[in-house]
């Protein structure tokens, strides 16, 4: 129990926070450069290109779906109604203009990107600092080894003057009441 050796435990106490400041300061150094890598837009993931190509289809299923009002499972449409409502979202889609088509396919990608980009920052970011401090125990052993070598840890261990004044005084008593211990069974036995 390290209650019984104040400063050995606070030595300690100061060589473990010194390893986990240092530590520390490594964990922001991989997480600043995670964030750095993120800064320039770029993946390969095929999430992103499903999220895409799934933005660009929804305006023309969500026209699609009020076009034909599929609410009634039992309404049927000839050939020449199917082909009308299809050219009439088809026309509905082309009166946007190009910078409009533009616009909205940006928002497109970026809403994508953003989906991929929120997907590796939640795995990424605790992974690298998973890498960091999955060594603490280990790191936190080799300090411990290495603070044995150090004059500090020596000068804790060692007694206090006023404890070792104590310590002779006791043992000089001791030694007197031993004598006297003997002294009275010599006296008993005559």
């Amino acid at each position: 129990k390290l209650s019984r050796f104040p400063m050995l435990r606070d030595f300690l106490l100061r060589e473990l926070k010194e390893k986990i400041e240092m530590m520390d300061v490594e964990a922001k150094k991989k997480v600043s450069h995670f964030i750095q890598k993120e800064l320039t837009p770029y993946t390969q993931d095929h999430y992103l290109h499903k999220n895409l190509s799934k933005k660009r289809v929804e305006p023309v299923f969500r026209n699609l779906d009020i076009a034909l009002d599929l609410s009634d499972p039992d309404k049927t449409f000839t050939t020449s109604q199917l082909k009308t409502i299809l050219h009439a979202v088809r026309d509905q889609n082309q009166k946007q203009s190009i910078d409009e088509h533009m616009v909205e396919d940006m928002q497109n990608i970026l809403d994508a990107y953003g989906k991929v980009s929120l997907k590796r920052f939640i795995d990424g970011i605790p992974m690298e600092c998973w890498e960091v401090w999955k060594r603490f125990p280990n790191e936190a052993r080799q300090t411990m080894i290495e603070s044995s070598e150090k004059p500090a840890l020596l000068r804790c261990m060692a007694t206090d003057s006023d404890l070792e004044r104590r310590r002779d005084d006791l043992t000089l008593q001791v030694k007197e009441l031993t004598a006297g211990m003997t002294v009275l069974e010599s006296l008993w036995t005559l």
